[in-house]
């Protein structure tokens, strides 16, 4: 339900803030999976969150970083599409993150 999605996320991003280990739980139980229906949602305060754990993600490790950019393309992509202006302000300010986390990950 809509009402424990904003606390979920929360919970979620504080566990990616943590260890490698932590971050790894998170992303092995799919969370990639089905982030990207919340970059999409209606509600501006979802969409937020959501941006804040993907953001954690790319402070993560290479392994972690690597999986946010090939596992979430297309959501970025969906929600760009359909998420309105919030969502794509929201994905400007997470883009440039990843992008630089994954460029300093390879060296």
């Amino acid at each position: 339900p809509p009402s424990v999605q904003v606390p979920a996320l929360r919970a979620l991003a504080n566990l990616l803030t943590g260890s490698d280990g932590a971050t790894g739980a998170v992303l092995e139980a799919g969370f990639l999976r089905v982030v990207g229906k919340f970059l999409c949602s209606e509600r501006s305060r979802t969409r937020k969150e959501a941006c804040w754990a993907l953001s954690n993600i790319a402070a993560g490790n290479t392994q972690q970083v690597a999986a946010l950019a090939t596992e979430c393309v297309q959501s970025f992509v969906d929600a760009a599409k359909h998420g309105g202006q919030a969502t794509l302000a929201g994905l400007r300010a997470l883009l440039p993150r990843i992008i630089a986390a994954s460029i300093s990950c390879r060296r």
